[in-house]
């Protein structure tokens, strides 16, 4: 779907503001895509010292746990306009 010249592209600076990036991450495809590309899963005490999930951490440094990409991912497909359900 992507060429292999993606990930070259997503390390430009246009990709370094936050609010430009989640605005462009408006589609499930594109969020997995960039996620798969540049974020890395953290356990054990990134973890728990990064709990208030911090979507700009997450961001910033390409890294988070579960529940904190989950939430970029949310973040992102809220901010296009994605109705989501709640899961509680």
């Amino acid at each position: 779907m992507f060429s292999q010249k993606s990930k070259k592209l997503l390390k430009g600076s246009q990709w370094s503001d936050f609010d430009k990036v989640t605005d462009r991450l408006n589609a499930p495809e594109l969020i997995d895509y960039y996620e798969k590309k540049l974020f890395k899963y953290k356990i054990g005490d990134f973890a728990s010292k990064y709990a208030s999930g911090n979507l700009n951490h997450v961001f910033r440094y390409h890294e988070g746990n579960c529940s904190q990409v989950t939430a970029f991912t949310v973040y992102c497909l809220r901010k296009a306009g994605t109705r989501l359900r709640n899961s509680t």
